[in-house]
């Protein structure tokens, strides 16, 4: 079975195949083994406009949340992909884990483009703390 494609476009005189991707998390649905990330089951997807993965269905149907696995490898290539096609690049760092929320390799990738950095948790910064001592730090 393999990927699952929803049509066929032509630009540019190629014919090219689009990959069908969940609705709820964007992940290439499959069906080859129901252990890997955008498995569904073949069955799902008769009639089924917008189809999500077992992951995502699970979640919104039974609040079971399954961690999907991304090395650091898979999230750094994923960026650089993703980059390619952005115009600006919202970067979300957490305050509370701040050198483990980010990699230099990403930070590389940010510098080359128009990027927004946004800090969050700033809440549960203790009381006594100003916001330009975080700045600084």
């Amino acid at each position: 079975m393999g990927k699952f494609y929803c049509k066929s476009i032509k630009r540019g005189g190629i014919l090219k195949n689009i990959i069908k991707k969940c609705k709820g998390c964007g992940i290439e649905l499959q069906s080859d083994d129901k252990n890997k990330q955008g498995y569904i089951p073949t069955t799902s997807l008769k009639g089924n406009k917008s189809p999500i993965c077992q992951r995502c269905f699970k979640l919104t149907n039974y609040g079971d949340y399954i961690p999907m696995e991304m090395t650091k490898e898979d999230y750094r290539r994923e960026v650089q992909r993703t980059a390619k096609s952005a115009q600006v690049a919202l970067a979300v760092f957490d305050i509370i884990d701040f050198e483990g929320s980010f990699e230099k390799e990403i930070l590389d990738i940010l510098r080359e483009m128009r990027s927004i950095i946004i800090i969050n948790k700033v809440d549960l910064i203790p009381g006594g703390k100003h916001a330009s001592e975080v700045a600084t730090w």
